[in-house]
């Protein structure tokens, strides 16, 4: 629990000091907008576009994060049953990007509630769902009653990682 804890907090910790750089960017220079564009990107490709983690449970949940940049770039870190356990870097191409973008407008993931949850429901894990509009990423708790849109939307999401799991081969050195 401690791990994960810590794990939260330097996830939270890096996206702060992002959003500060793209604060710091954005006073410069404005941000690429397409009309036809569900995803308004960030000023910066090396920007969050999506985060995605599993919480543990009691049982044998997966657990796990998935942080997916503006230009492909993916960083997983397995934690517990889960394929692979540790930390990886892979990358998605722009058609998986593109899908991305159309499977977050065909269910319009900025009209959820940020919160599906009952602190009286114990032992369930959670999943995080976080998607980049800009400068703003729009982050869903979901634990307890979420919509089926997006326990379908995880569900695709794991089938591209799934897919990409076999370029996930490069394991970060620890410094």
């Amino acid at each position: 629990m401690k791990k994960l804890y810590f794990t939260l907090v330097i996830i939270s910790i890096s996206l702060l000091w992002a959003c500060q750089k793209k604060k710091e960017a954005s006073s410069t220079e404005e941000a690429p907008v397409s009309d036809a564009s569900y995803l308004i990107p960030a000023s910066q490709k090396e920007d969050t576009l999506l985060l995605y983690s599993k919480t543990p449970c009691f049982g044998a949940c997966p657990t796990f994060s998935l942080l997916v940049k503006m230009n492909g770039q993916l960083l997983y870190q397995g934690k517990q049953h889960v394929e692979k356990i540790g930390e990886f870097t892979g990358q998605w191409s722009a058609d998986q990007l593109k899908a991305l973008e159309m499977e977050m407008k065909k269910i319009q993931f900025y009209q959820f509630q940020k919160i599906y949850d009952d602190n009286k429901v114990t032992d369930l894990p959670s999943f995080y769902i976080g998607y980049t509009r800009g400068d703003d990423l729009y982050k869903i708790k979901c634990r307890y009653h979420y919509p089926n849109e997006l326990k379908s939307l995880t569900q695709w999401i794991d089938g591209q990682l799934a897919q990409t799991a076999l370029i996930l081969n490069q394991k970060i050195e620890k410094q």
